[in-house]
């Protein structure tokens, strides 16, 4: 593999979940699903979160994204919770594995295939397709989220309408999307040539931070799907697809941010090619918030508080972090839960950003 493509080793983090037809269904009073190596119910549910933890701080924060579910999620405090881990990086920290039986969460290994080693964000896009695939017949919807979010209220959107197979947000700005106002580029020329993306399929988003029009193209971090459509078995192949040809590997390796968010490309070329625009919907600005770009955001659109929001993303807040000193305007409950669940800063880590 070409390593200018690979992950670098230590030097970046970028970190970047409905009813089944019918009336909703209260969860208040269903099992929570099965704890680590339990069987699977039975019965088919509405919902289940899913996530991927890559190492032992994203299965922290996880954890968190978990108790808020229980805490604040409303009929679906008791739904399922997965959360996935490498097959060959099991959690390390016992406490961790002592909180996720607390919150009834199912614990489950996913594994990539060798050729995938190494690029960014494999294991979130391999993980999510064993997700999908162990979710179809046991739930009606299965949301597929990143780690480090939080719902300070009852995701009621997840509940995708009969006819919807996904809810999704734009990503939060452009960087390497396509601007609706222009050809695309050579980058996203071949995206779509590759995964067969018709013109007919491409619609526009606007990415909130920045309020651009872009070329269709969805926020990996909050994917919501009914499990039986296959959407999120076939990103690994479309991610195959990206990753195999040598022309996008040479365009990957001397632009670092094409490398990073290849998988989000493939994403939306998955997207594009499988479903009709009417079989999705945008989930509202208050679902996936990006608390870490709070000062950067519309003051149009800027939530006073995080508790104006349903779920936000935060990136790993950190005892130390400067997203803490944003929300000071308001009192936010929230926000003081937060603090509370904080991880612990290690002998040496003091001062760090």
């Amino acid at each position: 593999m070409n390593g200018g493509i690979m992950k670098p080793i230590g030097t970046m983090l970028i970190c970047l979940l409905v009813v089944v037809t019918g009336a909703k269904q209260c969860l208040a009073d269903r099992p929570a699903g099965g704890t680590t190596g339990g069987s699977p119910s039975m019965d088919k549910v509405p919902i289940i979160f899913a996530t991927y933890a890559s190492d032992d701080k994203a299965m922290h924060w996880s954890l968190v994204m978990a108790e808020s579910i229980r805490q604040f999620g409303g009929s679906m405090r008791n739904a399922p919770i997965w959360i996935y881990r490498a097959d060959d990086h099991p959690v390390g920290d016992t406490t961790l594995s002592r909180r996720a039986k607390a919150l009834n969460i199912a614990v489950k290994t996913s594994r990539n295939p060798a050729e995938a080693d190494g690029f960014w964000f494999a294991d979130k896009v391999y993980a999510s397709a064993a997700a999908e695939a162990e979710a179809e017949g046991q739930a009606g919807i299965l949301a597929w989220l990143d780690p480090d979010e939080v719902f300070a209220k009852e995701p009621t959107e997840f509940l995708l309408p009969e006819g919807i197979s996904l809810g999704y947000r734009p990503v939060i700005h452009k960087l390497i999307g396509s601007l609706w106002s222009e050809p695309p580029d050579e980058f996203w020329t071949r995206v779509f040539s590759l995964l067969s993306v018709p013109d007919s399929a491409i619609f526009s988003v606007v990415s909130p931070l920045d309020g651009l029009t872009l070329r269709a193209y969805f926020n990996a971090g909050v994917l919501v799907v009914r499990p039986g459509r296959g959407l999120l078995r076939r990103w690994p192949e479309c991610f195959q697809t990206l990753f195999r040809d040598s022309t996008m590997v040479e365009w990957c390796r001397i632009n670092d941010l094409r490398a990073i968010f290849l998988h989000q490309a493939a994403l939306a070329g998955d997207v594009l090619a499988r479903l009709k625009r009417d079989e999705m919907t945008q989930l509202p600005s208050t679902y996936n918030y990006p608390a870490y770009f709070h000062d950067r955001y519309p003051a149009e659109s800027r939530p006073k508080t995080l508790d104006e929001v349903v779920m936000f993303r935060h990136e790993f807040f950190e005892p130390n972090s400067r997203y803490m000193d944003i929300f000071t305007i308001e009192p936010s409950p929230i926000l003081d839960w937060i603090r509370q669940r904080m991880p612990e800063v290690k002998p040496g880590e003091e001062g760090q950003k």
